[in-house]
Formats: C-alpha cells, structure tokens, sequence
C-alpha cells in the first residue's frame, strides 16, 4: 500500500463515538424501585418526530408520575413478634383493627406457606411445623401492601 493514499482513507471515512463521557455512573435499587445514574454527564439532545419523542444521551431520564392512589397512613402501627420465633408469632395492632386487613407469610422463595384474615387486634399464627428459615410476613389491606417483616425462625 502506497502512504500517499493513507490520508485518504481518513477523509472518506466516517467514525461515529460517544461526545459526553461520564466521570462514573451505576445502577442502584431498594425497596422502591431501582435506578440509573450518571455523573459527569453534560449534555442529551431531544428529538421531536411525528411518533414520539427520543432522548439520546448516556443516560436517558425518567420522569415519575403520581396516579392518586391511596396511601397507606404511616402513623398506623402494627407489630410482628417474637423475631426470631420459635412456636408462635403474633401480629397485633394498638389500635382498632381497620377493615380489609390480612397476612400472607412467603419462604425466601416466595412459595405461600400461611394466609389468612387479620380480624382481631391480635392474631396469633402457629410456626411450630415450620423449617428453621428466613421468612417475609407481608401485610395487606385490600390488596396493597403496607408492610413486609423478615422473620427468622429457630
């Protein structure tokens, strides 16, 4: 190959590469979601077509919309004990039972292993039968849920 013709190539190319780089970015999850970051970055176009709207960029972005359900009123307490348990568990409120209310109770691979209605201030639950194992007592009302505890049986 000639070294004369080497410059050509380059003018007759066309290269595409990222314009923004990031100093760091990741990803992070929890019990509310999960979401993508990035920092460093500068800039993102928006594209306005006849379908829809595009956003290109390193990450692109979420916007969050609140729908108006209803929320769960945080100054309710319920209580879940003993943890760890050994033959029975208790579920009890301080107040007045609200309506609609129930338990479901999931191994660490979500199989249902008990459920029933929480109709009472107390509810007592035989875990004598159960295997020694992590389990997850969700609490419902209607069927939202408004509390997750990890309970350790012995």
């Amino acid at each position: 190959m000639n070294l004369k013709t080497l410059p050509l190539l380059f003018l007759t190319g066309t290269a595409f590469c990222q314009n923004s780089p990031v100093a760091t970015g990741g990803d992070v999850s929890g019990a509310g979601g999960s979401m993508s970051y990035s920092i460093g970055q500068i800039d993102y176009r928006q594209l306005d077509l006849a379908s829809g709207t595009i956003y290109e960029g390193v990450q692109q972005p979420y916007e969050l919309f609140s729908v108006g359900l209803e929320e769960w009123d945080s100054n309710v307490s319920i209580s879940a004990y003993p943890n760890p348990m050994t033959s029975q568990l208790t579920i009890a409120f301080p107040d007045e039972v609200l309506a609609n209310m129930r338990f479901t109770m999931t191994d660490e691979s979500g199989r249902v292993i008990q459920n029933g209605l929480l109709e009472t201030k107390e509810t007592v639950i035989d875990v004598l039968g159960l295997a020694r194992a992590n389990y997850f007592l969700t609490i419902y009302k209607k069927d939202r849920s408004v509390r997750v505890y990890k309970l350790v049986k012995n």
